[in-house]
């Protein structure tokens, strides 16, 4: 399965793609070997190790997986965690990223037993049904600008600026932003321990 490509500014597209070839190499595993693992494409990783496309969350707990990691390792901030606190500054004023594609970025490193925190602007339109995200542990939205829906399987919820959604991340589910404008949102994810 595949995901689509994905408007990532080029300099966090560059950082994952950094992130996943060195922990590949690191493990040990050829991009064919990764693909095995994974049941995505050669291709596909190829992209993404070279920061031209932005896997959904659930691809990247599946790539964390098959690398034997956690997944905040992969999504995580450039810097070190401190131990003690972390500060993310806000983009002043926070713009929505060009392209109309699913939008993450890492607000805080990761590392194991850490919360991964991040601000996602939810497409235009949402995946095809067939890629739905899926992921051990919980997720939290927060939205802060703007609407969004979020799609399961046998339902739908609107979230407008201000709402909070927790749920299962193992139930497959797809976002995407309402009215015409892209949708600022909070994710924060619990990945069981």
């Amino acid at each position: 399965m595949n995901d689509p490509e994905a408007g990532l500014p080029e300099a966090e597209g560059a950082a994952l793609g950094r992130r996943l070839r060195a922990q590949r190499q690191a493990a040990g595993l050829s991009l064919a070997g990764l693909a095995l693992a994974t049941g995505l494409t050669k291709g596909y990783l190829s992209k993404v190790e070279r920061g031209q496309g932005q896997p959904s969350i659930g691809t990247v707990f599946r790539i964390a997986e098959a690398l034997g990691l956690p997944a905040g390792q992969l999504l995580a901030a450039e810097a070190a965690p401190s131990g003690a606190a972390d500060l993310a500054r806000a983009e002043q004023p926070p713009r929505p990223p060009p392209g109309e594609e699913l939008h993450l970025r890492p607000l805080f490193p990761g590392g194991p037993g850490r919360l991964i925190a991040l601000e996602m602007w939810p497409p235009l339109e949402p995946r095809p049904e067939q890629e739905t995200s899926t992921h051990a542990g919980e997720e939290l939205l927060h939205v802060l600008s703007g609407r969004m829906e979020i799609l399961f399987e046998e339902s739908s919820l609107v979230l407008e600026a201000g709402d909070s959604l927790r749920f299962d991340a193992r139930r497959p589910h797809r976002t995407r932003s309402l009215g015409g404008q892209r949708a600022r949102v909070l994710m924060v994810l619990a990945a069981e321990g």
